[in-house]
């Protein structure tokens, strides 16, 4: 991507932080690493995801790899124990040219990585490079094409509307869960399957709601500076989302909901296998 939507400051990466925790329930519902020796998270970013990883199985050898040298120094404050323990390897690189040799790891993961990337088919292929014969490709990632409130909040999805205009403009791929299972087919990739991930606020569970709608109001408005330098935004626009997200949180009739797209794939057959 020409220019990344959210920025590189310090809020943004504590934001990345809180929420990798906020929807960890949703990104890693059902998956099972146990089988698995080593993984590699491409667009690890901060490393709040790999934390997650490191938590939740502390048997695997972790590799992150992030075009962003800022946000890799936040990780390596993030990881500091797991790398100086040997647990963990931060990589600075391009994703569209890895720097691994084939068939190096068991499991390569994607979350909220593919949104940001302008050549996917480059960066698809060279997971599935770096995979070995029986490994797995694990993307979880946005459309904003589910994203919607109820009743219809207009300043909010006025400004999402922004927002993915900016991500289009600058090359992202903010509609890019549904293509996953096409590209990794196109790709030649076997066992492709696909899952919808929903992350929903119901009145019924107040306190998920209310984080929820911490978590959203802090996405959208990480993109302020950047929409405000594009001319799409204003300090008057900055507020009234402000105010309307402050009108919803006490409004426990307003929900919202959202899909991500799950796509999990293991790499083509190669020659003499």
């Amino acid at each position: 991507m020409r220019a990344y939507i959210h920025g590189f400051s310090f809020s943004e990466q504590a934001r990345l932080i809180r929420q990798a925790t906020v929807l960890e329930r949703e990104v890693f519902r059902g998956l099972d690493f146990s089988d698995a020796v080593s993984l590699l998270e491409v667009g690890c970013g901060v490393g709040a995801e790999l934390q997650i990883f490191r938590r939740r199985w502390p048997h695997l050898r972790f590799t992150g790899l992030d075009i962003s040298p800022l946000h890799l120094a936040a990780a390596h404050t993030v990881m500091h124990d797991e790398i100086r323990d040997g647990l963990a390897t931060l990589v600075e690189g391009d994703a569209c040219n890895m720097p691994f040799a084939n068939a190096s790891f068991d499991r390569v993961v994607t979350i909220w990585t593919l949104e940001h990337v302008a050549d996917l088919a480059a960066v698809m292929g060279e997971c599935l490079r770096v995979l070995k014969p029986e490994g797995c490709l694990i993307c979880t990632e946005v459309d904003n094409n589910s994203f919607g409130f109820s009743p219809v909040q207009p300043v909010i999805l006025d400004w999402w509307d922004r927002f993915n205009r900016y991500q289009e403009d600058a090359g992202g791929q903010p509609y890019v869960g549904p293509r996953l299972a096409g590209l990794a087919q196109s790709l030649h990739a076997r066992d492709i399957a696909e899952e919808t991930l929903p992350i929903i606020s119901s009145r019924r569970a107040p306190d998920r709601r209310e984080e929820l709608l911490d978590y959203l109001a802090a996405l959208l408005l990480s993109a302020a500076d950047q929409l405000r330098d594009a001319g799409l935004a204003d300090d008057e626009d900055v507020q009234s989302l402000r105010d309307v997200f402050e009108a919803v949180r006490s409004d426990p009739a307003v929900h919202f909901q959202y899909f991500a797209t799950r796509m999990t794939c293991c790499p083509p057959g190669r020659e003499g296998q």
